[in-house]
């Protein structure tokens, strides 16, 4: 944690997915010059009460196209288990928004293949949960993967 908290002291910019890594910088008094938050749906301020003052300026970028997400056994979706599918060209788009060389760091074709093995890696760890089994998860998780990866990949 204390060479975690260094490389933010010394950083002009962070980045931060949505989640448990922002609370980190609660232990920091103000520190950052800059701080994006990719975050997991359109809207979402997620410890922007926390950062506001640590900071000089805090931006938040969504760029979900949807998520698989299995059904529990009352039929709603679980959205702590699902897999969030994102629209490759908002991302570029945040990169830019935060100054990075989007362009030069980017590779289409191995953004592609490592989406693709992430959606194996999890539909393989879905099937083996009990919310697999629940009615509707199936075609629930392969209507998303339908919309977001097309003839990419479907679910068997």
């Amino acid at each position: 944690l204390a060479e975690q908290l260094k490389i933010y002291r010394n950083a002009r910019l962070v980045l931060f997915s949505e989640g448990s890594a922002l609370h980190a910088p609660q232990l920091l008094g103000r520190c950052f010059d800059r701080v994006a938050v990719f975050a997991r749906e359109d809207g979402s301020t997620l410890n922007r009460v926390s950062l506001t003052p640590r900071c000089r300026q805090l931006d938040y970028h969504a760029f979900l196209t949807g998520r698989a997400e299995m059904l529990g056994p009352d039929g709603q979706p679980r959205r702590m288990s699902a897999l969030s599918l994102i629209d490759a060209e908002g991302f570029l788009a945040a990169m830019r928004a935060s100054g990075l060389p989007a362009d030069r760091l980017w590779d289409a074709a191995d953004w592609r293949e490592a989406e693709i093995a992430d959606a194996r890696a999890w539909l393989t760890l879905a099937r083996g949960t009990p919310l697999w089994a629940n009615p509707g998860t199936t075609a629930r998780v392969g209507a998303a993967f339908d919309s977001h990866f097309g003839n990419r990949f479907r679910i068997a």
